[in-house]
């Protein structure tokens, strides 16, 4: 007679035949009690490549993509989009031969220089080092003014302590600052950041706002200071807001006709992510991939049925993208390489939604990935810490379904974790409904080292019918 474990694993290798996994880094909360969800995400149709742009969405000209739809339900969708707007490079600290020449550029206001730093990088070789010994002490950099509206500024940092804190400024020809703090989320490690134009505050002695056309200066200044302690700058960027993109799903009735059928002759979806009948995806500058989480449709979600209207298998679909108020390139395949790598739809272009759609050509498709998610088994939990999570430290990891149920127990609050841990449970693998979540509840010693937690996941699920 077979075992539970061995009836088990049999259905795992015939039935649940895929193997993936879901992980997820995040910056602790010191202190206190961090909930870490981890909702597994499986591709199902998609057409793979970003070599080559198929069209550009602008005023009068929609972009989309027909497909045929495999599951009842999706949890995201990928799309590799580019925006017209400008990326700036102002630093990437390479170009000096030494802290003489960084100190021409990067001109000190307070007492302390800055240096070159030639061991601490976050690409390349080189970055600016700056000491946070006084406050008050700053750096800046001077050029012709330039109109920074909207702009992202963004750098990397690396802190060696949590103490001091760096403010970054901007400042126009009359002498108007703006300023953001910048204080550490990590130490000894490189931290991306990104800091909105508007979303800079002014300095309280100006007596006028700060002119965000005008500016001729970015700086950094020591707010809070720490004697011995340092912030490394890297990769300073300016980056131009993006704009809005439109998305809408539509479901056909039938396969469109290149020439022949219209965006409205299908029936709009219209309960995305909730009560949504179309998304607008915030865009910044450059190309890039965005994933798409508002993009939630099927049956078995966390919200009720009523607000998330079922997808079809085997019914066709239409992703519209529209132009809302900038222009954007959407990104697929090379098509010089005459292959058809999608067979069950095609991208298209239409100047509004009641015109007939122009299929762009026989190998173009847009770079599309929509997800899913499904039944599954996790067969492993894991977790590390980028420092010893002290005694005083606890985490808990149990399975709850999408009801908001605790359905199964990974770890009951192991006290003291170590720094990195997996939790084999192939002998007992558990069953996670779709739309199902993985939770890590992590509470955090103030005390303790660590400040960045990555959490894994591995599952087991059936190979789903992709039309792709």
């Amino acid at each position: 007679m077979s075992t539970f474990r061995e009836l088990d694993q049999g259905r795992l290798r015939h039935i649940f035949g895929n193997q993936s996994e879901i992980s997820r880094e995040t910056v602790l909360k010191k202190g206190q009690l961090n909930k870490i969800t981890l909702q597994p995400r499986i591709i199902n149709e998609h057409v793979e490549s970003s070599r080559e742009v198929q069209s550009i969405v602008a005023a009068g000209n929609i972009v989309g993509q027909v497909f045929k739809n495999s599951q009842d339900n999706a949890n995201g969708l990928l799309l590799t989009l580019e925006s017209n707007k400008a990326e700036q490079q102002l630093d990437t600290f390479e170009s000096y031969a030494n802290s003489v020449a960084l100190q021409a550029v990067w001109v000190k206001t307070g007492g302390l220089e800055a240096t070159l730093e030639t061991t601490i990088a976050q690409s390349g070789t080189q970055s600016m080092k700056l000491p946070l010994t006084t406050a008050g002490d700053a750096w800046e950099m001077t050029f012709a003014a330039v109109d920074y509206t909207g702009y992202i500024g963004k750098f990397g940092l690396y802190h060696t302590n949590f103490v001091g804190v760096l403010k970054v400024y901007l400042e126009d020809s009359a002498g108007n600052k703006k300023y953001f703090l910048s204080p550490a989320a990590v130490t000894n490690e490189w931290d991306n950041r990104e800091i909105a134009e508007g979303s800079m505050t002014e300095d309280l002695g100006n007596a006028l706002d700060t002119d965000p056309t005008d500016i001729i200066k970015i700086g950094f200044e020591v707010e809070s200071k720490k004697n011995g302690a340092y912030v490394y700058v890297d990769n300073l960027t300016a980056v131009q807001s993006g704009g809005k993109l439109g998305l809408k799903l539509w479901r056909a009735n039938g396969i469109p006709v290149d020439g022949v059928t219209s965006i409205d002759d299908a029936t709009q979806y219209t309960k995305i992510g909730g009560s949504l009948s179309e998304i607008e995806i915030e865009i910044v500058g450059g190309k890039r991939l965005y994933h798409i989480k508002d993009f939630l449709a099927g049956n078995d979600m966390v919200l009720p049925e009523t607000l998330n209207e079922k997808l079809i298998p085997g019914e066709y679909y239409i992703l519209e993208l529209y132009h809302i108020d900038t222009d954007v390139k959407v990104y697929g395949p090379d098509t010089s390489f005459s292959e058809n790598y999608y067979q069950n739809g095609f991208a298209f272009t239409a100047t509004a939604e009641d015109a007939a759609i122009s299929a762009i050509g026989p190998y173009s498709d847009l770079m599309f990935a929509v997800q899913s998610t499904q039944d599954i088994f996790v067969i492993s939990a894991e977790w590390r810490f980028d420092a010893d999570p002290n005694g005083n430290s606890s985490i808990h990891v149990f399975l709850e379904d999408d009801n908001m149920k605790i359905t199964d127990v990974v770890v009951d609050l192991e006290e003291g974790p170590d720094i990195h841990e997996i939790k084999d449970l192939s002998f007992r693998p558990m069953f996670l409904r779709r739309g199902g979540k993985i939770e890590f509840y992590c509470n955090d010693d103030f005390t303790d080292s660590s400040s960045r937690l990555v959490t894994r996941a591995g599952f087991v699920y059936e190979k789903p019918t992709i039309n792709g």
